[in-house]
């Protein structure tokens, strides 16, 4: 029992459960659309990630069974480091050796990475997903534009 500063006023808590409990509507009528009924089979050579047709594949399929690390974990990071190596190279081959102290070329960098990638997406018989081609292509045309262009700072 509770009171309040009016003296005409108390109220008193009988019970903590519902009066009514709620039911959710019945099924019948609600049945939901048909607009996919089936999940559709993925299409013919949809993925093709790690497919072992490339230089040196053998060499890293032994690696990894030897080792017992999971294929991807070897297979990736080898693709994508040959990717970086080789366009650091460019980058470096084309700023004189080094000479010119940062002004290699960023397009030269970025097409050889380009071209290795390629390489392992289509050449190498599908290594790596082709989606990563994406937003490869988006970051080095911003930096290129982006380093072309004069900056206020």
């Amino acid at each position: 029992m509770t009171t309040s500063s009016d003296a005409d006023v108390t109220a008193e808590l009988v019970s903590f459960s519902g009066i009514k409990e709620s039911t959710p509507p019945s099924p019948a009528g609600q049945a939901g659309w048909n607009i996919l009924p089936t999940v559709p089979d993925a299409p013919e050579g949809f993925f093709t990630e790690l497919n072992m047709s490339f230089w040196g594949a053998g060499y890293i399929q032994t690696f990894s069974n030897a080792t017992d690390i999971p294929l991807p974990l070897i297979v990736f990071p080898y693709a994508f480091g040959i990717a970086i190596l080789l366009g650091m190279l460019a980058w470096y081959l084309s700023s004189g050796g080094g000479k010119q102290h940062g002004r290699g070329s960023l397009l030269a960098m970025a097409a050889t990475s380009l071209l290795v990638m390629l390489y392992f997406v289509y050449g190498g018989g599908g290594v790596i997903p082709a989606w990563v081609l994406i937003p490869f292509a988006i970051e080095a045309l911003v930096f290129i534009v982006w380093r072309q262009t004069s900056s206020p700072f």
